[in-house]
C-alpha cells in the first residue's frame, strides 16, 4: 500500500524567514535610536553680538562738528571691551518739525565681524578696526546736521524700539544679543514732548523758587528699557537762549532717571571726545 506524502514545509519556512527579517529590521531601528539618543550631536551655538543704538542730539551747538568725533570714541571704547567680537550699530539722530520730529538715520545698521583669521595677524587686525571706525565717522559726517529743536524723547522711544527689533531679526539668523547697549549723546533739555518738557521747566522753577506755589509736574512717560544698558552723555554740554532759564543737570537727571528707569551712575556730563586709537587687537575667537 502507497503511504499519503507528507505535508510540504515550505511555506513554514518562507514564514520564518519573514518574520526573522522584520525582527531584525525592528533590531536595528531600536538600536538607531538608542544611540541617537546616547550620541546626540550638540545643538549649534549661536554667534554671540553686542548690540549698540546711539543716539545724537542734532541740536547741540556745534552738534556737526562734534557728534560724530564722539562716535568714534564711543565705538572705539567698545570695541575694546573684553568678549565684543561682533558689534552691530545703529546711530540715530534727532529730527524737527520737518521730520515730524522722528530721529534721523545717520549710520544705517552696520557691522564689526571681522574673519576669524584675521586674528591670527594683530598688526593687519588693529589697522582693519582703524579703517572701520574711519568708515563709521564718515558715513556720519555726510549724514549730520544741525537742528534747532530736540525732540529727544522721541528718538530714543525709537531707538528702543529698533535695537529689539533687530535682536528679534538676528535671532531668527541663529545670533543672539549677548549684550544691548543704548548711548544717548545729548543735554536731554526736551523741548519737544509736552509732558517732558513741562516737567523740566516746572521742576526747574521749584528748584529757583522753593517757596512759590507748587503746580504738581505732569505726568511723565516711562520708556522701557528692560534688558538694555543705557548710558547718557553730554548733561553739562547746553546752552541756553536769551530769556531762558537753564535747566540745571540735578533736574534734567530726576526727570529722565524715571523717562528711562535707570540710577543715576548712567548719567556723565560730557561724552567722549578722545579720537578714535583702536590700538588694542580684537580677542581671538
Amino acid at each position: 500500500m502507497l503511504k499519503p506524502l507528507a505535508p510540504s514545509t515550505a511555506p513554514v519556512n518562507h514564514q520564518a524567514k519573514a518574520e526573522a527579517r522584520l525582527l531584525k529590521q525592528v533590531l536595528l531601528m531600536i538600536a538607531a535610536l538608542f544611540i541617537t539618543a546616547c550620541f546626540k550631536l550638540p545643538a549649534p551655538q549661536p554667534r554671540l553680538v553686542t548690540t549698540l543704538v546711539v543716539v545724537l542730539d542734532q541740536s547741540t551747538p556745534k552738534a556737526e562738528a562734534r557728534r560724530c568725533g564722539e562716535l568714534s570714541a564711543r565705538l572705539d571704547e567698545i570695541l575694546g571691551r573684553p568678549g565684543v567680537k561682533r558689534l552691530h550699530v545703529l546711530v540715530l539722530g534727532t529730527g524737527d518739525q520737518s521730520t515730524g520730529f522722528e530721529p534721523d538715520t545717520v549710520v544705517p545698521w552696520t557691522k564689526w565681524s571681522p574673519d576669524g583669521a584675521l586674528f591670527e595677524h594683530p598688526d593687519r587686525a588693529v589697522a582693519v578696526r582703524r579703517e572701520w571706525l574711519a568708515s563709521v565717522r564718515s558715513t556720519c559726517e555726510k549724514t549730520i546736521r544741525a537742528r534747532r529743536v530736540s525732540p529727544i524723547f522721541t528718538a530714543t522711544d525709537r531707538a528702543v524700539a529698533s535695537l529689539n527689533g533687530h535682536c528679534s531679526e538676528i535671532g531668527r539668523q541663529r545670533s543672539d544679543c549677548q549684550d544691548r547697549l543704548l548711548a544717548l549723546h545729548s543735554d536731554l533739555r526736551e523741548n519737544a514732548q509736552v509732558q517732558t518738557r513741562e516737567a523740566l521747566r516746572e521742576l526747574s522753577r521749584r528748584l529757583f523758587d522753593p517757596n512759590g506755589d507748587r503746580l504738581p509736574p505732569p505726568p511723565v512717560p516711562r520708556i522701557d528699557t528692560k534688558g538694555i544698558d543705557v548710558r547718557v552723555c553730554g548733561i553739562a554740554d547746553t546752552s541756553v537762549g536769551q530769556g531762558e532759564r537753564l535747566v540745571q543737570p540735578s533736574v534734567v537727571i530726576e526727570v529722565w532717571k524715571w523717562v528711562l528707569g535707570v540710577g543715576e551712575s548712567a548719567f556723565d556730563s560730557s561724552c567722549p571726545t578722545s579720537e578714535p586709537v583702536g590700538d588694542r587687537a580684537p580677542e581671538p575667537r
